[in-house]
């Protein structure tokens, strides 16, 4: 069993799974050109969302929302 587990590992050490650099975003946000009359949103990554909106900026994070409770 252990051999399989080293071997397994091995496998996707090789394909560059583990360790390996990811890419770099194909564009960068750029929350502070985005206009204060409009709904913007970007995406951030995996689950996490920026929202601008009249003015007000909204980072959306679920690991923060647990971690720290929601905003009441």
């Amino acid at each position: 069993m252990r051999r399989l587990i080293v071997l397994a590992w091995l496998l996707v050490a090789s394909a560059g799974g583990c360790g390996a650099e990811p890419p770099p975003p194909p564009h960068l946000l750029a929350p502070e050109r985005w206009g204060n009359d409009v709904l913007a949103i970007g995406w951030v990554g995996h689950a996490t969302v920026l929202v601008k909106l009249a003015g007000t900026t909204i980072l959306t994070d679920d690991p923060i929302l647990e971690s720290h409770g929601r905003a009441s």
